[in-house]
């Protein structure tokens, strides 16, 4: 709770001689941060949110994504000792993000780094980078799962509306995605293919049309 709440204001100079910047421990997090930092201070109090699933952020649906992700995140991992790796991915979620697609450029990187961070040689740091990719694989489910039918049901078009072309109209919605989905991209393929979503938080093109589907005529 301080650490958000020292987040959200400006520094001021106290005498110190740091000309009022932000001490290590009092940056300010990134909207995806502090998302996911009040879904897991609400957890830790036992608070029932209520959000917004169809808007969240721009009708992306983001926010109730994430939020249910992050509880179905610990949900998974209820040992005691990872609340502390827990409030490391809230908090410093765009660093790890950065490590993490720094060694997926390939499917093949992404699985096979994803068995080596699951092995923990690293401790905490393995068990932070294994989580934020289990955690983008969750918010991925709950977009597609809850947030794509709500918005049908409630416009009669498909599409969430992400970037719409433009990274810049919602920069941090493409970091909550993992780099590759197991979908049908080509059916005259047997079996399931490696779809990627976007490499190094540059959204796919393809992809990009699919997500975004008829939001672009909203």
């Amino acid at each position: 709770l301080c650490r958000l709440v020292r987040s959200q204001y400006p520094p001021t100079s106290d005498g110190d001689g740091d000309g009022g910047k932000h001490h290590n421990d009092s940056k300010p997090l990134s909207r995806v941060s502090e998302f996911l930092s009040l879904a897991f201070l609400d957890r830790l109090l036992g608070v029932v949110s209520c959000l917004n699933c169809k808007s969240g952020c721009d009708r992306s649906g983001l926010v109730h994504a994430l939020s249910t992700a992050l509880n179905l995140l610990v949900d998974s991992h209820p040992n005691p000792w990872d609340t502390k790796v827990f409030a490391a991915v809230c908090f410093d979620f765009d660093v790890l993000v950065e490590n993490v697609d720094e060694y997926t450029q390939t499917p093949e990187q992404f699985v096979a780094s994803l068995a080596q961070w699951e092995l923990c040689k690293r401790g905490d740091v393995d068990r932070a980078m294994s989580f934020v990719s289990e955690l983008r694989n969750w918010t991925f489910v709950v977009l597609m799962d809850i947030g794509w039918r709500i918005n049908i049901h409630s416009t009669g078009l498909t599409g969430l509306k992400f970037h719409l072309g433009s990274v810049s109209a919602n920069p941090h919605v493409v970091s909550v995605l993992p780099p590759f989905v197991l979908g049908k991209l080509d059916h005259t393929i047997p079996g399931l293919q490696a779809i990627p979503v976007h490499r190094k938080l540059n959204l796919d093109r393809r992809f990009a049309d699919f997500l975004n589907g008829a939001s672009q005529c909203r």
